[in-house]
């Protein structure tokens, strides 16, 4: 063979030999390829644990909301119920309902026949994002201790109709029960901006629960239950 063919022949071999990333040994991948699927495996495992973690942060706001709609509703039918049983005039003469915008204290007869000695006391208040209630029996001069029964709300409420309009404010020692109360709840992020007493409400948001109690002992007998 010529020198010249010969060399022709090296040029040949030393072009076509493959890189040192380009080796490929028997059942094995490049360098490359183990790169690429390392990136791909790092992305996949990425979205997935966007994906976990997106399904805790649901579930957490879907178990808050139904821990503050709990709270809403048990307020609700603690209202109603002490209403329904609620006198114009406590033993000691006090409004038996009184309250304001954020606030409403309602005296309460007992079930068992409305004996002087069986009366509860309730205050529930609005404030800091909670409702709260405090309950004491008549005859026990402690201040009682408040305890909360809803949270993350951001407003609160109260209106009372006395049968020809609806006020933000009532005493029981002047006009005798209320013919129904207004309980009106905003939960957290709405309704933080203060709104004038009135029935067309046209600046915020329509509140998140809303219930009218009427109360059985109206005007008609308020007075005689002070009496």
């Amino acid at each position: 063979m010529s020198p010249f063919v010969a060399s022709r022949h090296e040029c040949a071999s030393t072009d076509l030999k493959p890189g040192p990333w380009q080796v490929r040994r028997p059942g094995g991948f490049t360098l490359f390829e183990a790169i690429l699927a390392l990136a791909l495996l790092i992305v996949l495992a990425s979205l997935i644990f966007a994906f976990i973690a997106d399904l805790s942060d649901r579930r957490e706001r879907v178990i808050d909301a139904m821990t503050r709609d709990r709270g809403v509703e048990l307020l609700l039918d603690s209202v109603e119920s002490d209403l329904f049983a609620s006198a114009a005039m406590a033993p000691d003469g006090s409004p038996g309902v009184r309250g304001d915008g954020h606030s409403i204290s309602i005296f309460t007869r007992g079930v068992s026949g409305g004996t002087a000695s069986d009366g509860i006391y309730s205050r529930y208040d609005f404030g800091g994002g909670r409702i709260s209630v405090a309950r004491r029996d008549q005859h026990d001069p402690r201040s009682p201790s408040a305890e909360t029964i809803g949270e993350a709300v951001s407003r609160v409420r109260f209106r009372y109709y006395n049968g020809t309009s609806w006020s933000s404010s009532f005493s029981s020692d002047r006009h005798g029960l209320p013919v129904a109360v207004e309980v009106a709840i905003w939960t957290a992020g709405r309704g933080e901006r203060d709104v004038e007493d009135t029935t067309q409400d046209l600046d915020i948001e329509p509140p998140d629960r809303r219930r009218v109690i009427c109360i059985p002992d109206g005007p008609a007998t308020g007075w005689k239950e002070g009496a």
